[in-house]
C-alpha cells in the first residue's frame, strides 16, 4: 500500500476546532491527516453510505481513481460528485473545502462522533454521517 501513504502523506492536513466538553474548556485546532480523512471515506463508501450514495462525475486527479479508491480524490485536488441513488436532484461535490466544512460540522454537531474518529474508534455510522454533513451540510439519511 505505498502508493496509499504516498498520496495522502502529500496532502497538507485538515485543521478543525474541536470542543470536546463544554465544561469551561476552549476550543483547540486539532490537526487531521489526509489519511485518516481517507480512512473516514473508505468506511463510507465501502458500507456506511452504500444504501443511498452513488458516484456521478469526477474531475480534476480524481478521474483516473478507481471505486472505491475515490477516497483519495481530495487529497488529489479532484472532486467526486455523489447523490441520491433515488433522487437524482439531491447531490453534492466532495472537495477538500467540503472536508474541511464537513469536519468542522463533524466536531460541532456531532462531538461523540468526532472524538471517535480522533480516537480512531470511528464506524460506519460515523463515516455514513461525515460523508453526508460534507456533502449537504447536514445528516439526511439515517
Amino acid at each position: 500500500m505505498s502508493g496509499w501513504s504516498k498520496a495522502t502523506e502529500e496532502a497538507p492536513p485538515f485543521v478543525v476546532e474541536v470542543t470536546l466538553c463544554n465544561h469551561f474548556i476552549m476550543p483547540m485546532p486539532v490537526a487531521i491527516s489526509a489519511s485518516r480523512v481517507a480512512d473516514l471515506l473508505c468506511g463510507a463508501f465501502e458500507g456506511g453510505s452504500t444504501y443511498w450514495a452513488i458516484e456521478m462525475a469526477r474531475t480534476g486527479d480524481a478521474t483516473g481513481l478507481e471505486f472505491p479508491r475515490i477516497e483519495l480524490a481530495p487529497s488529489r485536488r479532484g472532486t467526486v460528485t455523489l447523490g441520491d441513488d433515488e433522487d437524482e436532484a439531491l447531490t453534492g461535490t466532495l472537495s477538500a473545502e467540503s472536508i474541511q466544512t464537513g469536519l468542522a460540522l463533524l466536531a460541532r454537531q456531532h462531538p461523540e462522533r468526532m472524538l471517535e474518529f480522533l480516537q480512531e474508534d470511528d464506524d460506519a455510522t460515523t463515516s455514513d454521517m461525515f460523508l453526508q454533513l460534507c456533502l449537504f451540510g447536514e445528516v439526511i439519511f439515517g
